[in-house]
């Protein structure tokens, strides 16, 4: 299920909350009813939205289900507003790999390095290759 959270469904699921629930206001939805649901189990939109939840961008009012399908009442806070203006999840994956790769470049091109501190360096830049690498090209 993790591999199901990523930054474009995130992204995808908050601008569709913060597209039909007006600040200040709540909106009541069926499983069903959030973007790609056709492909998603309702669990795995429950913890969609159980993460914005915790993140603090949405609140979940109320939570039932019915049958095989799960209701809400959701509100939308100002931080999910001010979160998708400035990129959502999407841009903040680009924004941690810029400067990820600005920090490499860095360490990579450091004058004067005490040898003794060279293999720290590596090492960093070995752990930063590693971050770089679990972060998709967009």
């Amino acid at each position: 299920m993790n591999k199901l959270i990523t930054p474009d469904l995130s992204d995808q699921l908050l601008d569709f909350l913060v597209q039909k629930v007006n600040l200040g206001d709540y909106e009541e939805f069926k499983s069903h009813d959030f973007p790609k649901s056709d492909q998603l189990s309702v669990d795995a939109v429950d913890v969609l939205l159980d993460d914005l939840r915790e993140k603090g961008l949405i609140e979940i009012l109320s939570r039932g289900h019915s049958g095989y399908d799960y209701t809400y009442e959701i509100s939308v806070n100002k931080a999910a507003i001010d979160f998708q203006r400035g990129g959502g999840f999407k841009g903040r994956e680009l924004l941690l790999k810029d400067c990820l790769n600005r920090l490499l470049l860095e360490l990579e091109t450091l004058p004067d390095v005490p040898a003794g501190k060279k293999e720290t360096i590596r090492d960093l830049a070995a752990r930063i290759r590693t971050c770089l690498s679990g972060i998709k090209s967009s």
